[in-house]
């Protein structure tokens, strides 16, 4: 079985292991996680929701340079219409 790569894919490793821990809880199934395994999975959640925040910014940025882009080709089909001294 292929899981998903990206963060919002509904096959990605993490749901699909939630949705396992889920099934096995209500087959009465309790699987005691160690400590390390948690540490880990808070690094990891901790580490996800920077990167999203990131891309958020990243996305921001990206908005704002194509904005900036834009005002930039008018001043300068400004700029060309006036005529030239000389």
């Amino acid at each position: 079985m292929l899981l998903g790569n990206y963060a919002r894919d509904p096959d990605r490793f993490e749901a699909m292991d939630a949705l396992f821990q889920e099934l096995l809880s209500h087959a009465g199934v309790v699987v005691n996680q160690d400590s390390a395994f948690q540490e880990a999975d808070k690094a990891y959640a901790e580490a996800m929701h920077e990167a999203q925040v990131m891309r958020d910014e990243i996305a921001n940025l990206e908005e704002q340079k194509e904005l900036l882009r834009k005002r930039l080709d008018r001043s300068d089909s400004f700029l060309e219409s006036l005529p030239r001294a000389g």
